[in-house]
């Protein structure tokens, strides 16, 4: 007769195949009716800048896993940076279950297993949002106030860069309100810098993907430093319109946002367009970095 604990066990695993299962049949559903719509446009588009645009996804997605790495090791876990990997493109699968936020007991249920207190993992999901979101906000409360010409709409930049200004500053009251901690050094804040710097730079490949899908659908548009730019912070506003939506992946919502935003860019149609190429990518790429998560997984010693 199995003990407790060995049932116990064969439950959680069963109770976690499932759910990977089920976030695998809901991706392969977003991929299926995304690839319906893209299909037709793909006689007219340029193959060419579709590949290039994939590397900067791919950035993209290493990046946000490393911010999270980072974050782990500001919360005094030394994880290393595989590791990291592995647990992070392991539970990111769960964000294609309906109500979008799954990835985060997903992934704390994996700490868990290496022994991390749920109250630590909090604290560096705490750590990845606030920046990853304040991030986002700088660059897309651009886009807002210079699409509906409002400068009093700045004010969502101003905010977010204020908020990321004061925990920089004060790494102390940061960490006490992240872990109820007061004790902290030097080095933790450079650590909070070098995942400000990770975010930012992940925006930037993600507007950088979104531009060169433009050229992909033959948009007359001049990539000049301002028009990247904006596209950028209108990519980053969309993102963010989706996110907070608890849509899975935010679907219909960061079109919608993308649409508002970039009109003066290029036509309804394109845009949407655009997004669903860009989803279809994400979908694809986080795909394959799941399953070289789950083989990094079955290589790494018990």
């Amino acid at each position: 007769m199995l003990d407790k604990s060995k049932t116990k066990h064969w439950a959680k695993t069963i109770i976690a195949e499932a759910l990977v299962v089920a976030a695998i049949y809901f991706l392969a559903q977003h991929l299926v009716s995304n690839w319906s719509q893209i299909a037709p446009g793909l006689r007219h588009i340029r193959l060419g800048y579709v590949v290039a645009a994939c590397l900067p996804t791919l950035a993209m997605l290493l990046l946000v896993s490393w911010g999270w790495t980072i974050a782990m090791r500001w919360v005094g876990v030394p994880l290393g940076a595989c590791a990291g990997f592995e647990i992070y493109y392991r539970s990111s699968i769960f964000r294609y279950l309906p109500g979008s936020f799954w990835y985060l007991p997903g992934r704390a249920y994996l700490c868990r297993q290496l022994g991390i207190p749920v109250t630590t993992f909090a604290g560096s999901a705490f750590l990845e949002l606030f920046f990853l979101l304040s991030a986002a906000g700088i660059l897309g409360g651009v886009a807002v106030a210079v699409r509906f010409n409002l400068i009093w709409l700045s004010i969502i930049s101003l905010g977010c860069l204020l908020g990321i200004a004061l925990a920089l500053f004060w790494p102390k009251q940061l960490r006490r309100l992240a872990l109820r901690e007061r004790s902290t050094g030097q080095g933790q804040r450079k650590r909070l810098v070098a995942i400000v710097v990770i975010y930012l730079c992940a925006w930037l490949m993600y507007g950088a993907s979104l531009s060169l899908l433009l050229l992909a659908l033959n948009v007359p548009v001049n990539l000049s430093i301002g028009n990247y730019g904006y596209i950028v912070s209108a990519s980053t506003a969309a993102w963010i319109a989706g996110f907070i939506s608890f849509i899975p992946t935010g679907l219909g919502v960061r079109e919608a946002s993308l649409v508002g935003l970039l009109q003066p860019v290029a036509g309804a149609e394109q845009i949407v367009m655009l997004s669903l190429f860009q989803r279809t990518i994400e979908i694809l790429l986080e795909g394959g970095l799941w399953i070289v998560a789950l083989l990094i997984k079955n290589k790494s010693p018990k």
